[in-house]
């Protein structure tokens, strides 16, 4: 199958991981954690989830207001339309 070189574990594969790969794997758990702090936030900063969720809740609330723009408009209409064709 193989000679034992290959897949074992032995003092140059270790070295190699750890002048290598545990600084890369370091760098990129703290990428990790910042983005996870972006999305979430972290308690002193609100994350991008808290944020898209106010805008959520702020669009409903601009669209429900419309809705009522609008039917005050409609109602004002028929009544000035009504005093008009009663006089």
């Amino acid at each position: 199958m193989s000679d034992g070189k290959e897949g074992s574990i032995n003092a140059s594969n270790f070295d190699r991981y750890t002048t290598v790969c545990k600084q890369e794997f370091d760098k990129i758990n703290a990428k990790l954690d910042n983005l996870d702090m972006a999305i979430r936030g972290n308690g002193s900063n609100v994350g991008i989830q808290v944020r898209l969720d106010r805008l959520e809740q702020s669009e409903k609330n601009k669209a429900k207001f419309m809705w009522m723009l609008v039917g005050i408009s409609i109602t004002s209409l028929s009544s000035v339309i009504v005093a008009y064709l009663i006089r």
